[in-house]
């Protein structure tokens, strides 16, 4: 059996009374996409918050490649190869693609290469004719791939992606799954993600599982979770769940 590169044991995490992740567990084997799928107040947030350091779970572990993790700062999980992407990540408007990406070689460890590695960078995710605009002349979807590439740059072992296609187009979704699945040839990285475009996770991920109220209902491939009951009741209610009954039988 494979092991797995991240492992999430009981990971429970509460907030007063509101119980935020309740007994959470996945297993994340190398170089697969893995999904975390739920509707809003589900814990995928915070789910996140816990595997990045940010947060302190109350009960549970997170292993990240054989190692227990569950007290390292993020600092320290990042340096390890365990990097946390941010849905809303500010970059500065007035910096071109390059200098973005020359600043994320650097902290990568690139050093003295950090140009050379920079414009190979732009080449392979297609920014190399937009090297000298400022970020704030990119288009939402654009701006996705720099946050991306630059994340990259980090020489992630693992990367969180919160919700990479939130408010940009559908056709530039497509775009972004595709680099993606090219990014994880290219470079051998794992992915977890936070995502609500479910034709996007279909194409891209191996497994995902589901949450609801913090707690997990299903997981498995994307298929076998997209038609489970409890995953349609989740996001279309009950009637939804009878409709689709009624219409295989």
């Amino acid at each position: 059996m494979v092991e797995a590169v991240l492992q999430i044991i009981d990971l429970s995490k509460s907030f007063g009374g509101i119980h935020a992740t309740r007994n959470v567990s996945l297993d994340v084997h190398e170089h697969e996409t893995h999904a975390v799928i739920g509707p809003n107040g589900a814990g995928k947030t915070t789910l996140f918050e816990l595997i990045g350091g940010f947060v302190q779970p109350n009960e549970g572990t997170v292993t990240f490649d054989g190692i227990d993790i569950s007290g390292r700062s993020p600092e320290a999980r990042s340096a390890m190869g365990l990097v946390r992407s941010f849905q809303n990540a500010t970059m500065f408007p007035t910096m071109t693609t390059r200098d973005i990406m020359v600043m994320a070689e650097h902290r990568g460890g690139a050093g003295n290469d950090s140009d050379g590695r920079a414009d190979e960078a732009l080449r392979l995710f297609g920014l190399a004719e937009l090297a000298d605009q400022p970020v704030s002349a990119l288009s939402t979807g654009t701006r996705r791939i720099v946050e991306l590439a630059a994340n990259v740059a980090l020489r992630p072992r693992l990367l969180l992606l919160d919700e990479p296609s939130a408010g940009i187009a559908q056709a530039e979704t497509e775009v972004l799954g595709t680099v993606i699945e090219q990014i994880r040839d290219a470079y051998g990285i794992t992915f977890v993600v936070i995502e609500h475009d479910m034709p996007m996770l279909a194409s891209i991920c191996d497994r995902m599982i589901a949450l609801e109220v913090g707690s997990v209902i299903a997981e498995g491939t994307p298929a076998e979770v997209q038609a489970d009951d409890a995953v349609v009741r989740s996001y279309l209610g009950s009637d939804a769940v009878a409709i689709a009954r009624s219409g295989s039988s």
